[in-house]
């Protein structure tokens, strides 16, 4: 397993611990139709080949989800990501995709081109693609995050029990259930995760610590929806991760 980013290892107890300290840096943000690209950025930069016999997943991304057509690119790369879902299922279950050209972020802009409601954006080599409109609990500020010898489950939920997070979701009359609806929670899996790690953030926003967890494992997802009774349910989980 890759790890990404800066971090320093110890061991304690037979246990090695990942300690982390600072602030993420700042996002590069595309609007919808942008095409802004950092000088000398390699993974934005790079060109995609075209594969033979059979075509690439990427070349057969058209009639997907512009989220689906994000997670193939984030598995495609290996680079770490998150992704969050426009709101109560409101992408459309298929999109064209036009791509101009075979680098990493003419395939980026063609997502939020076809679905203008997204935008991409990358920090510290994490991607992530987001509501142009970004959800209010993940702008929430977390005054300090702490987990001791932790797989990517129990950091999520570490994460949800945090009391800057709760006090988020009661504020924003945000509860956590999942409608009964296969698309939600599709990339889940059944097997535990293998990896631990033990960290501490302070001053970080949740979007700032997921995209902090999944340099070290996984993909993080996350959906927001209404309820009849006026609730909003959100979803928050991590895919992809080593087992």
């Amino acid at each position: 397993m890759k790890f990404f980013g800066r971090a320093s290892f110890g061991f304690s107890g037979g246990i090695a611990f990942l300690l982390l300290t600072g602030g993420a840096g700042a996002d590069v943000v595309a609007q919808p139709n942008s095409s802004v690209v950092p000088a000398g950025d390699v993974v934005l930069e790079k060109e995609l080949h075209r594969c033979s016999p059979e075509p690439c997943v990427l070349d057969t991304i058209s009639g997907e989800p512009a989220s689906w057509a994000f997670h193939d690119l984030l598995l495609t790369l290996g680079v770490p990501g998150g992704i969050a879902e426009l709101p109560n299922s409101e992408e459309k279950f298929g999109y064209t995709f036009n791509v101009q050209g075979r680098k990493v972020v003419d395939f980026l802009n063609s997502f939020t081109i076809a679905e203008p409601r997204y935008q991409w954006t990358q920090t510290d080599g994490v991607l992530n693609l987001l509501p142009v409109q970004e959800s209010v609990l993940l702008r929430t500020p977390i005054s300090e995050f702490a987990a001791q010898d932790a797989n990517v489950w129990e950091l999520i939920e570490a994460l949800k029990k945090n009391p800057d997070f709760q006090a988020s979701c009661k504020k924003l009359n945000f509860v956590e259930r999942s409608p009964e609806n296969f698309f939600f929670g599709r990339f889940r899996k059944p097997v535990p995760p293998a990896l631990r790690f033990s960290f501490r953030f302070r001053h970080l926003t949740v979007r700032q610590i997921l995209n902090e967890i999944v340099k070290r494992d996984g993909i993080w997802h996350y959906h927001e929806f209404s309820w009849p009774d006026g609730t909003l349910g959100f979803n928050l989980y991590i895919s992809e991760y080593a087992h």
